[in-house]
This record gives C-alpha cells, structure tokens and sequence, in this order.
C-alpha cells in the first residue's frame, strides 16, 4: 500500500454533520461518486444566505441587495480559479445534465448540419449521450462512437480512424462515472485540435472536477461541465464553462429578467429588437441559483484549505487497492476495469458477482449500514459493453476510513 497520511483524512471526517448525528454515525457512505455528503461549512454558508440576506440579486438598489449580488460574483470568481477559467466564462447552472443540454440546444443546434459528425462513446454517462442522440436524429447528424480497449478506456488508435473533416464535436468524459480512473481526454483534444483547430471539445467533469485538479486552458476545450453536489456542494447548481471566444457567437438557452442589454418593438409592424448584456449574465436569466452558489464556493473554499489533489487520490487509490486485493480472488467475484490503475489513480471500484443480482447484493450490504450503487449507473452502454445487465459501484471520498473499507470486506467474505 502506498505511503499515505490516513489520520489526515480521519480528522477531515469530523468537518460532516451527518457522521455525527445519532441517525448516521454508524452509516458507512460509498455512494459518492452519486452525490457527497456536505460539510459544516458548506451548510453554514447556506444557513447564513437563508437567515441573514435572502434577498435577489443585481437590481436592488439596497444594501442586502448589494451584498448579494457582490458573494455571488465572488462566489463565480472562486469557481473561475479553482478550474483556471477566466470569470466570464463561468455560467451557473442546475448541474452538468443542464450545461450539456445548454450546448445541444444552442452552440450545436445552430452550428450542426446534416452529416456533420460528433464523435462520443460507449463510456458516456446518459448526460452525454442522450442529447447528441437526439439532436443526431433531429438534425440528420452523424453519431461516431470511440472504440474502447477491454478496460474500457478510449482507444486513442480508433481516434484517428474516425476524425474527419464532418467531425465537429467531440464529447467525452475526463472520468469514468463506473470506472473512476482519468481518461485520456486531453491527448484526445490535442489530437483533435491538431487534425482540425475548428473541432470543438466538450468535456464532461462531473466525475472529475471532485478528484483531480482542472485547468480549463491546459485542456484547450470548449465546453466544460461539473456539478457542485459530486464536491461537497449543494444540489441543484453546477458549472458550465464556455470559452470567452465563443461568447459572440452564442445565443442564451433562455430568456427572461436579468440577461437584457435593449428590447423594444416597431409599432408600424409589431416587430422586436432585442440584444443582451454581456456573458455570464446574458446566460444567466431569472434568478440564478444564489445560496447554492454560495454553497458551492464554500465547497471551494474547503478544498482549497483541507485537501491536496494529489495526497487524496492516493488516498482514494489505496481504499481501492485494500478492496482489490481482498476481492479478486472470491470465486464469481468480477472487479471492472483495469485494476492495476484504478489501485494507482482510482476512487471507484465496481463489480459484479455471478450468482448474486446487484440489487440483491445492495440490499445485502445495507444491512450492514453500507451504502453502495447498484444498476448500471445511467452508462448503459458500457454495461453493454462489458455484456452486463448491472453492477454494484462502491465509491470513496475524504471522510471514508479503513474501518469503513474493512467492514465493508468483511461482509463481502461472509457471504462468499
């Protein structure tokens, strides 16, 4: 096992209430990778919105009003940093579904035309397939699927059999949702650039904004989703990040109060002319969401002060490797992907097991107060891939200990 600080990690653990109420203290959370629990900080900045100012942003001339609208644009300048984006190009959304819908149903529906090529893949959350499969069928698009090795990682040979000069997008995952190992998306985007500088890149951060440090402009992509509730986060806000050279050329995904430069209307023909203010706010229309910013800058803010990118994914790594070691041997037992990495980068460790349905294995662990993911976790495809109907994901973050991973072993070698 490699040379990690564990007390560290034990004494981040204390930083979340909901270990520490009578209800949760014996509950062992492997259900990360679906949404975090959150830290004292975290809630405490929404109580303070909630309590002290809950009031709109932007208009009022008041100072509550005021004071908002300057933690907001705080909060947006926090969110910038931590992912090397400038502050413009951060646009608040509900999460990374939302962002990824933002980009099919403007930059692409306005910029794809019949026979123009996206090139996805078998590995893709839902998030990042259904809408390209949609607007493929709305628009007469064409849908070119990244082969996978038998790990199910990117083959980065098949990238160059199929780049061409229809290809305009490219959208993938910078993590696994069902692996939990980094992908090969920025050698994919450098190759791609290189082949055609017009290729756009969008890249889906969900499962990586959370455990791996992110500079926007060292990828050289487009488009960049994440959501604040995989990071310690609330619900219900996420991050889109488009870059600035793409703002002139596009359009709002909605519209409403707060995004409007100018609007008025002809009289003699009932005709309107509208234009709008600058990015991020002409993205941006209604009220955003306020307290969950705040939220997630706090999440921010907790990374930033308690956790080292690196020093946690060995942490997380050595949890996986523990699990792998003890696992792989149980008869029927089937670890996915490539252990070897995922004991070296991982956070993630899915399987199944021949004799048992996921479900009933979940149920089995619950129990045990474990809390794990079974089904195949909106990545269908790759369970297809795999010839799996489902699978039983455990995943890990700072506040899981040895004790927890040790239970969680010991139950698995009971039932075998």
């Amino acid at each position: 096992m490699m040379d990690v600080n564990f007390a560290n990690y034990w004494r981040l653990r204390a930083d979340f209430p909901a270990f520490s109420s009578a209800s949760s203290s014996l509950v062992i959370y492997f259900d990360s990778a679906a949404s975090t629990f959150k830290p004292k900080q975290v809630i405490d900045e929404l109580n303070n919105y909630y309590v002290n100012y809950s009031v709109n942003l932007h208009r009022g001339l008041y100072n509550l009003a005021e004071d908002a609208t300057a933690k907001y644009e705080e909060a947006r300048a926090k969110i910038a940093e931590f992912i090397g984006a400038n502050t413009n190009e951060i646009i608040f959304n509900s999460g990374a579904t939302e962002g990824i819908n933002f980009v099919a149903s403007t930059w692409a529906e306005s910029n794809l035309y019949q026979d123009d090529e996206i090139i996805i893949s078998e590995l893709e959350h839902h998030s990042n397939l259904l809408p390209w499969q949609v607007l493929a069928k709305k628009k007469n698009l064409k849908l070119k699927y990244l082969k996978l090795d038998k790990f199910g990682n990117y083959d980065l040979k098949d990238l160059k059999n199929i780049l061409s000069e229809k290809t305009k997008l490219i959208a993938l995952s910078l993590c696994s949702n069902v692996l939990g190992v980094k992908t090969s998306v920025p050698e994919i985007t450098k190759i791609a650039k290189k082949y055609n500088k017009n290729i756009k890149v969008l890249i889906d951060a969900a499962q990586a904004v959370p455990y791996m440090e992110i500079n926007t402009k060292e990828l050289n992509c487009d488009f960049l989703v994440f959501s604040g509730h995989k990071m310690f986060g609330p619900t219900g806000i996420g991050v889109l990040y488009i870059s600035e050279k793409l703002h002139k050329k596009l359009e709002p995904y909605k519209y409403g109060g707060g995004m409007v430069f100018d609007v008025s209307i002809n009289s003699e023909d009932s005709s309107s002319k509208t234009s709008w203010i600058e990015a991020p706010n002409k993205y941006e229309a209604g009220t955003p969401p306020i307290a969950q910013a705040l939220g997630l800058a706090s999440a921010v803010d907790y990374y930033k002060k308690n956790i080292d990118f690196v020093e946690l994914e060995k942490y997380l790594a050595s949890l996986c490797e523990l699990v792998i070691n003890k696992l792989k041997n149980i008869p029927g037992l089937k670890i996915l992907g490539d252990l070897d990495k995922i004991s070296k980068e991982g956070h993630i460790i899915t399987f199944t097991w021949g004799k048992h349905h996921s479900h009933d294995l979940a149920e089995y662990l619950n129990k045990y107060n474990i809390c794990v993911r079974a089904g195949h976790h909106c990545a269908k495809l790759l369970h297809d891939k795999f010839g799996l109907k489902s699978s039983v994901r455990v995943s890990f973050h700072v506040y899981n200990t040895l004790a927890d991973v040790n239970t969680f072993i010991e139950s698995i070698e009971r039932l075998a």
